[in-house]
């Protein structure tokens, strides 16, 4: 039961709160989301005051305003004219590792060749490499020579030269095998033939070429002739050497000058002496 005093001190406080809702206006927060999201810069009360503030009790705040967000920094602008550096690929994945035989175990598994099987493959070497040489020296021999009778010698052991060439082509091939390429001291013959001209050349082709070589080509297929044991290559061999006998005496004849049998024979049959026929295969 209250009393006089009471009720008056509850009317008089009552009256306070009243005054003072009504002087804050509608800068106060009244609301549960008010308190959550207050306005910027705004006057607020302590979240857990509801209603009139009786005299003594704490007075209304007001909070400083809230700091304005502060934008994320972007990157630097490129200078103009410059493009942005292109991302790099990803690297790629290590290929897998292959396992390879140590070389004397790999040797260990490929066959061996008989040895008369490597002796033909030698001698049908040195034939093509002198072969392709011979013709070499006689297509430049065919400008510069001035002699009637050596020209004559020349173009007929030119065309037999192209036939034993492709002859030796096909040889080879059938072993697997490729035409050798000139080398050195036949590339230094070469040059050196190519510096001389008239008498000269004469003399010198003669004697390295139609007399030098041809003896030498003449030994390596009789040495052939007598170790070839593959049928159809030593058929092939032992016709070529009556071939080669017939042109190295007429060299020789040509050199000594008794050419001019020689000359007369070239131009009635078109070429100095037969050539023999190449097996196809081995």
């Amino acid at each position: 039961m209250t009393t006089g005093p009471q009720r008056l001190s509850i009317a008089w406080t009552r009256a306070v709160a009243t005054a003072w809702a009504l002087a804050c206006g509608p800068s106060l927060a009244e609301t549960e989301a008010e308190y959550a999201t207050p306005p910027v810069g705004g006057r607020l009360l302590p979240p857990n005051v509801r209603g009139a503030f009786p005299p003594g009790w704490p007075q209304p705040v007001r909070l400083p305003p809230s700091p304005a967000v502060t934008p994320r920094p972007q990157a630097a602008a490129l200078p103009a004219g410059r493009a942005a550096a292109p991302r790099q690929p990803a690297a790629p994945r290590p290929a897998p590792a292959v396992t390879v035989p140590y070389a004397p175990e790999a040797m260990r598994t490929v066959a061996r060749l008989a040895p008369d099987r490597l002796r033909e493959r030698g001698f049908l070497q040195a034939a093509a490499a002198a072969a392709r040489f011979e013709l070499e020296a006689l297509r430049l021999a065919a400008g510069r020579t001035h002699d009637p009778v050596l020209r004559g010698h020349i173009a007929a052991s030119a065309a037999e030269g192209e036939a034993v060439l492709r002859d030796l082509a096909r040889l080879l091939h059938a072993r697997g095998m490729a035409l050798p390429m000139l080398d050195d001291a036949h590339r230094r013959l070469l040059t050196r033939l190519g510096k001389l001209s008239g008498a000269g050349f004469d003399r010198e082709y003669q004697q390295q070429v139609s007399l030098g070589l041809g003896r030498e080509m003449l030994r390596g297929y009789q040495r052939a002739g007598a170790a070839v044991t593959e049928p159809a290559l030593r058929s092939w061999v032992q016709a070529r050497l009556p071939v080669m006998q017939a042109r190295l005496a007429a060299a020789e004849r040509i050199a000594t000058g008794e050419g001019q049998a020689v000359l007369r024979a070239s131009a009635t049959t078109g070429r100095a002496v037969p050539t023999a026929a190449a097996p196809s295969s081995r």
